[in-house]
């Protein structure tokens, strides 16, 4: 902030006692200066303005400084010289209408200036325009309701317009007109000055005077400048209040004004502005947005809670800086009124600002926010009150004070939830129920009880700092019930006795709490904590039984390891039995040409029902059968597959049914894998499988990201039945160790057999028709190996194999024949 108001006071004895005489660029005694925020280059700033306060001459000051004093004080060559050509208002109509003449020729290059005062000009002179030279114009005290069409002049460095009858200055009145440094609307009949008159992007004036008008508010457009000024003035209009039409949003970056004042005395504010709703989204920037200061002395303002958060801001300016302006005093409340705002706020005075409140106030009382405790005051002390009042604001931290009443019963009101503190000093309060004592305790509100004849403390209060329980001097029977007070007593702010101090009624005397003999009261079992325990342990189980019941399908299916393939010893008649809606032609083509050439190709035996199922059998007893014989299920789960408007549905309800069941019992050797065509949530499915499966992310989804759904099948799948024939001889079940001709097979005279190339073979074991392992030579084999299986059919023996009754491994190459 500048001191502006010394430095426009200083500008007039500066320009009459600086010599004019121009020796060279600049006149003696200044120097050419150039607003860096304005293109003007025809300004020259006084060297000396005053020994005591700043000498530019000799550039002690900073150049922002510098900048700020010259923008209130600088002025263009032909005011310093005072070589101006004036020109002259003739009138061409009673009715106030006139041109302009000039005696020379209106082209030339000098600077004209056009002053009539007093006169009857009705509107601007017709042929102004014509005058491009024109840099002053002074038409004060004329009778001018209209300016529209000034802004062609656009040399023009003063217009004084005041004493006229204009009512509205428009946006555009102005636009345009970049030179325009003074600007003087004072004494006119203006009611509105819209938005963006004072502030566009293309003008830069210094001074501009609209006191004295008729304004009812004012835009912050029209004060909050980007641009640097050195005065706006406001004085003496009827602004009961700022506005933000445009609901702008102030630039918390930039910076406003660059030291000027807004001038605003005397108009009717009677509460201080709330920048808030002026686009200031954070207060505490408030004062590097504003580069400005606010003169509002002589307005009546009432000094309430409003305040308190501008105030709390400039507690550190106002103590290391003052100016003039700063003396605003209240003129409401009475008790503030004539007291300066910013004394108050100097001497942390702030508690006495405060915003009265009506609503739900209770008859009799006071109700007022205190912003400085940020807390809600409701004061009913001595109201002759009977009971807790029935309504009161609806703010939150409340200060409910009901001292000096007749209150013998506190009530469990609904809004002691919104109460910090409880003061109900000097009542008639004997006990305070136990269901009121446990809201205080919960919502830890402050209780204050002096003057009251308690007779007993609720126990739920052991619980609660005694620093919050101001419960003055108490005596009372104490009895094993009340034996808990000795211990509280003892801690916190006891020994403060203002605030608690009890005592036990004795025979000779009354004894302090702390100091008195509870007998015989050894402590018994607390039944109703050990009731509220169970409940609460109840109440955990039933929510841990809840969870478990309702993620009953995750838990199993977690449990079981879907993506892990399972060991079995090739005992079923199929590897895999495909579930699939037959009425999805897109799937079944996916099955035929994809899938099912795929397992096939890895040597799974596949039932695939709208292929494999016989010729005129029972469909369901099919499905039963063909499920327990299959090891696998796969399910290729589409919206089709669920949907209850098809009827073709219940054979796919059927399949799951009897699936889901045959791997609940053999999950240890069956898998059950979901194939997710369709991409379906699990969000619309039923508590169930398949909403487990989805929900844990367990169902392989079709548009694999890794391209690898097939691969993902095998795995889960595990080995084909056919490669656990080795297990079924004794050999190991992972990798079989027969010869890789194994299954190429050929007739020899119409046998099938088996022929092996194998360069170690230990023996050659060969099945017989009596049912006994026999070598090539005929002779029997006693080693614990039989023949599980004696059809004379290579099907029959892939199907089913040997095993070893054993359970030993067997030779690791041997060459078996069948015949």
């Amino acid at each position: 902030m500048i001191r502006s108001i010394e430095i426009i006071s200083l500008t007039v004895f500066w320009i009459l006692t600086i010599p004019v005489m121009s020796n060279g660029s600049a006149p003696v005694g200044f120097f050419k200066w150039q607003d860096p925020e304005n293109n003007r280059t025809d300004l020259f700033c006084p060297t000396n303005c005053n020994h005591d306060f700043c000498d530019l001459s000799n550039m002690r000051v900073e150049k922002q400084r510098m900048n700020q004093i010259c923008r209130c004080a600088a002025v263009p060559l032909w005011e310093i010289e005072n070589e101006l050509e004036h020109v002259s208002l003739e009138y061409t109509s009673r009715l106030g209408r006139g041109w302009v003449v000039s005696s020379g020729d209106i082209r030339g290059a000098k600077s004209q200036s056009l002053t009539h005062k007093n006169g009857f000009l009705a509107s601007l002179p017709e042929n102004i325009c014509s005058f491009q030279h024109l840099v002053k114009i002074d038409l004060s005290e004329n009778e001018l309701t209209d300016i529209r069409g000034i802004n062609c002049l656009s040399n023009l460095d003063t217009l004084i317009l005041k004493g006229n009858k204009l009512k509205t200055i428009s946006n555009d009145t102005f636009q345009g007109m970049s030179n325009l440094r003074v600007l003087d609307l004072s004494l006119n009949e203006v009611k509105r000055i819209e938005p963006h008159t004072v502030s566009g992007s293309t003008l830069g004036m210094y001074f501009v005077d609209v006191s004295h008008n008729h304004l009812k508010s004012l835009d912050i457009t029209n004060f909050a400048i980007i641009n640097p000024f050195c005065e706006i003035n406001y004085n003496d209009n009827q602004i009961e209040e700022l506005t933000n039409e445009l609901t702008i949003k102030v630039d918390l970056k930039t910076s406003l004004g660059d030291g000027g004042i807004v001038n605003l005395q005397r108009n009717l504010f009677t509460k201080f502005p709330d920048f808030t709703k002026l686009g200031i989204s954070d207060l505490t920037q408030l004062g590097k947005v504003f580069s400005f200061g606010f003169d509002i002395r002589g307005c009546k303002l009432t000094c309430d809670g409003t305040m308190v958060p501008f105030l709390e801001l400039s507690k550190e300016v106002i103590a290391k800086v003052w100016r003039d302006y700063f003396d605003v005093k209240c003129f409401q409340p009475p008790e503030l009124a004539n007291q300066s705002i910013a004394w108050l706020t100097k001497e942390g005075q702030l508690d006495r600002f405060i915003t009265n409140i009506t609503k739900d106030c209770p008859t009799g009382c006071h109700c007022y926010q205190q912003p400085s405790r940020d807390r809600t005051v409701v004061n009913c002390t001595n109201t002759n009150m009977t009971q807790l009042p029935k309504k009161i604001p609806n703010d939150q931290n409340i200060t409910l004070i009901l001292k000096e009443n007749q209150v013998s019963e506190i009530k469990n009101m609904s809004y002691l939830e919104r109460v910090s503190h409880l003061d109900l000093s000097e009542n008639n309060i004997q006990n305070i129920p136990e269901s009121v004592a446990n809201t205080l305790v919960v919502n830890e509100v402050k209780l204050t009880l002096h003057g009251n004849p308690l007779q007993k403390i609720p126990p739920r209060f052991k619980t609660v700092d005694p620093c919050d329980m101001h419960l003055g001097r108490q005596n009372m029977t104490c009895d094993c019930s009340n034996a808990w007070m000795g211990d509280w007593v003892s801690r916190g702010c006891y020994n403060n006795s203002e605030l608690s101090d009890i005592h036990c009624n004795a025979p000779s005397s009354n004894i302090p709490v702390a100091e008195y003999q509870f007998e015989n009261c050894d402590e018994r079992f607390d039944y109703k904590s050990l009731s509220i325990g169970i409940a609460i342990l109840l109440l955990i189980l039933s929510g841990l039984l809840a969870i478990f019941y309702y993620f009953r399908y995750e838990i199993f299916l977690l449990r079981k390891r879907l993506r892990q393939a399972r060991k079995h010893r090739g005992q079923f008649k199929h590897d895999v039995y495909i579930s699939v809606s037959e009425n999805n032609g897109q799937i079944l083509s996916w099955i035929q040409n994809i899938l099912l050439p795929f397992l096939n190709s890895k040597s799974y035996s596949v039932f695939f029902r709208p292929i494999d199922e016989g010729i005129g059998s029972v469909k369901e007893e099919s499905i039963i059968d063909n499920v327990k014989d299959s090891r696998n299920f796969i399910v290729i789960l589409s919206s089709d597959y669920i949907s209850d408007d098809d009827d073709d549905t219940i054979w796919t309800q059927i399949e799951w049914k009897h699936a889901w069941n045959c791997f609940k019992e053999e999950s240890n050797v069956r898998n059950k894998i979901i194939i997710n065509y369709d991409h379906l949530r699990s969000s619309i499915f039923p508590i169930g499988p398949f909403k487990a499966y989805l929900r844990l992310g367990l169902a392989i989804d079709f548009s694999n990201r890794k391209h690898k759904l097939l691969e993902e099948v095998e795995e889960r799948l595990g080995l084909p039945n056919k490669h656990c024939l080795t297990k079924q001889l004794g050999l190991m079940s992972s990798k079989p160790k027969f010869c890789s001709t194994f299954y190429n097979q050929h007739i020899i005279h119409d046998v099938p057999g088996i022929n092996t190339k194998c360069s170690k073979v230990k023996h050659t074991y060969v099945v017989s028709d009596d049912h006994k392992l026999r070598t090539k030579d005929n002779s029997e084999e006693d080693n614990g190996i039989s023949g599980g299986v004696y059809l004379q059919s290579e099907n029959t023996f892939e199907r089913l194999g040997f095993y070893s009754k054993t359970g030993h491994r067997a030779p690791e190459l041997v060459h078996i024949d069948i015949f």
